[in-house]
């Protein structure tokens, strides 16, 4: 999963991208490359497995925050085209505002809009998809075509014309393949991040009241107190955490927020050498968890053999589970839910 991190400079996108990463950011080497940092996805689930299980290793899931360079300078810009390159990869955006005095200077010269902010970059992504909308339209107008293509594409436009985002819209599954290939910027899930200054509590009520009618949850955060508390040495970080009041680290909250946006489950495996964790989404069935783990055990698919978490958690380990019949066989088409453990069996 890569989360994007997208907003105008000195918002502190990068400042947030050391925080979520504990400082380990991989710099593009070249200019207008993103900064990327990989963080592990921490879930006591899989420890316990590990433990259980007693696999020489567990592998997390994991996620990838990527940071973008050469963005529009001020709110309004169009993003650069590498820019736009860069983040059709996202599977999810983190728009960044800041609401301390010194960032509302640097852009207005008065106090920070962060709701105007977040229009303003919700209006960047419609146009960049709408020049892509009219650009293919336009295409298939010369082919002479009129086709379900067409149609889509004209619905499209409607919608982005009036200021509406993809992200609204409900689309057929025949309609969601045809769009795979044009990485639409809106139809991406987006968090607001809104950056305090110091003192601060809450997002403005401006922001808060225009993200719930437009559906973007929002998480208020200090990124260079985060980023403080993230490169501290670990025995040190709880506590500093406990005496600020924070419950979860500013990596572990984006992570959550990711999975609840992109409506993501966990699945397990396990064999002689590792437990690991995978991310996937609510609703897939068996053969594509089988495909996401390998493309040949999606291909020579025969069922799988699935027990959930708590379920195994009170039995204790597989051979006593598979004495009482409680390793359930299951068909290709078999919904996997959150926690599953799963063996494929297949043959290619």
């Amino acid at each position: 999963m890569e989360l994007g991190i997208i907003g105008w400079p000195g918002s502190g996108k990068t400042t947030l991208l050391y925080a979520l990463t504990g400082g380990h950011v991989h710099r593009g080497s070249r200019p207008r490359e993103k900064n990327v940092g990989a963080v592990k996805v921490p879930d006591e689930r899989l420890e316990t497995l590990h433990r259980m299980l007693k696999a020489p290793k567990a592998v997390p899931a994991e996620v990838v925050f990527a940071d973008y360079a050469g963005e529009g300078q001020k709110p309004g810009a169009f993003f650069e085209p590498q820019t736009v390159n860069q983040i059709k990869t996202a599977d999810a955006l983190v728009f960044v505002t800041g609401t301390f005095p010194e960032y509302g200077a640097m852009h207005t010269g008065s106090a920070p809009n962060p709701s105007k902010e977040l229009s303003d970059m919700e209006m960047e992504l419609i146009l960049n998809d709408l020049i892509v909308v009219e650009n293919r339209a336009e295409k298939l107008r010369k082919e002479g075509r009129k086709d379900r293509e067409t149609e889509l594409l004209d619905r499209l436009k409607k919608s982005l014309d009036e200021g509406e985002s993809l992200r609204g819209m409900h689309f057929e599954s025949d309609e969601i393949r045809m769009m795979e290939g044009f990485k639409f910027l809106s139809i991406k899930p987006l968090l607001a991040v809104c950056n305090l200054g110091e003192g601060d509590a809450d997002p403005p009520e401006d922001l808060a009241r225009h993200a719930q009618d437009r559906g973007i949850p929002v998480l208020s955060l200090c990124a260079g107190l985060e980023r403080e508390i993230a490169e501290l040495p670990e025995p040190e970080r709880d506590g500093f955490m406990k005496e600020m009041g924070l419950d979860a680290s500013a990596g572990d909250r984006v992570i959550r927020a990711g999975y609840d946006l992109l409506n993501l489950i966990t699945f397990f495996t396990h064999n002689e050498n590792e437990v690991r964790a995978w991310p996937v989404i609510r609703g897939i069935n068996a053969i594509g968890a089988a495909g996401r783990i390998h493309s040949d055990m999606e291909r020579g698919f025969i069922r799988a053999e699935v027990i959930g978490y708590e379920e195994f958690l009170s039995i204790g380990n597989f051979h006593k589970a598979r004495e009482e019949g409680r390793l359930r066989l299951e068909g290709k088409e078999y919904q996997v839910q959150d926690g599953d453990i799963i063996q494929i069996r297949f043959n290619v």
